[in-house]
């Protein structure tokens, strides 16, 4: 009789521990054996990600009504769940978080209008304005990315693709929107990306990178509004889908995309060097199959944030220090 307390005791351990293993178990699920994390949405374009400091991830996608999903990851509270933000997507959404506390989204809409929605973060929660329609013809979904001036007023800039074929970019100036402008010699197919290196600085462009007709890099040192800088660099390579760029220095710039193996491949610049591009290939040993463009973003020295729709649809991201390209 006395051995029953401890036969009973220890079945209580047991069936405490196999609980604690099983619940670790299944958080550890959601990272694939190459390090991917799987964010359980499923979605058939190009997801987004943007950050405003280093404790802060936000992830977007596109869910198959046409409404944008949001979810966030705080280093203090983990994940948070997948919430609808609303709207009549008809493209991969692209969003940009330049200041602590902001972030803008951009995608097409209906009748081809270029949509925006901004949040900002309260000290507690993300407060999400109603989508507004630009206007504008797009024939691919739109990319933005934003420049902070000395009095802290942000200028928000979007590029797109028109039906020619060409780049065209509009900006606002904190009061209203307009008009596009078409950027000369700039064809290319797919979705266009663009980013900031020095954002206190007024009179800079940011770097915009395109895929080719060809399916190679196209890369233009401060496009195209301000310096009316038209030209745009064949810097070669061979791409799957439209490339992203970074910058996790002002130095630096990261380009990734798909490579011709179907996953993912990186090179970087040193702009203090003229036309100083590492060689293009792959990274993360090539393990993880990407359905579509990739998107990423650093707010840190030496890390890059990127997220991908994956061979079925899933949408996953991953942290790169650059040492590990």
């Amino acid at each position: 009789m006395k051995a029953a307390p401890r036969v009973l005791l220890s079945l209580l351990l047991f069936l405490l521990l196999n609980t604690f293993v099983f619940n670790m178990q299944s958080s550890a699920q959601l990272e694939g054996a190459d390090g991917w994390i799987d964010l359980r949405f499923a979605t058939s374009v190009s997801p987004s990600i943007t950050s405003w400091d280093p404790y802060r991830l936000d992830f977007f996608a596109k869910a198959n009504n046409g409404n944008l999903f949001w979810r966030s990851w705080r280093m203090e509270e983990g994940y948070g769940e997948w919430t609808s933000l609303g709207g009549n997507l008809t493209s991969a959404p692209d969003c940009v978080a330049p200041a602590q506390g902001l972030i803008q989204c951009t995608a097409k809409g209906l009748f081809d209008w270029r949509m925006v929605q901004t949040g900002r973060w309260d000290g507690t929660s993300v407060t999400w304005t109603e989508w507004e329609q630009i206007g504008g013809d797009l024939a691919s979904g739109p990319t933005i990315t934003a420049q902070i001036y000395p009095d802290n007023l942000i200028q928000w800039q979007v590029f797109a693709r028109n039906d020619a074929g060409s780049l065209q970019g509009i900006r606002d100036n904190g009061d209203i929107w307009g008009p596009w402008v078409e950027v000369p010699n700039s064809e290319f197919i797919g979705d266009p990306d663009c980013v900031y290196r020095e954002l206190a600085d007024p009179l800079k462009d940011p770097d915009c990178i395109l895929r080719s007709p060809q399916n190679t890099m196209l890369h233009n040192n401060g496009c195209c509004m301000v310096n009316g800088n038209g030209f745009f660099l064949d810097i070669g390579g061979e791409l799957r889908s439209s490339p992203t760029i970074t910058s996790s220095r002002e130095e630096r710039l990261d380009v990734l995309g798909v490579g011709p193996d179907g996953t993912l491949w990186h090179r970087y610049k040193d702009t203090r060097q003229e036309d100083a591009w590492s060689e293009w290939g792959p990274v993360d040993d090539g393990q993880r199959q990407i359905a579509d463009d990739p998107d990423c973003a650093s707010v840190e020295v030496r890390v890059i944030h990127c997220i991908i729709q994956d061979s079925i649809g899933r949408v996953h991201y991953k942290t790169f220090n650059v040492r590990d390209f």
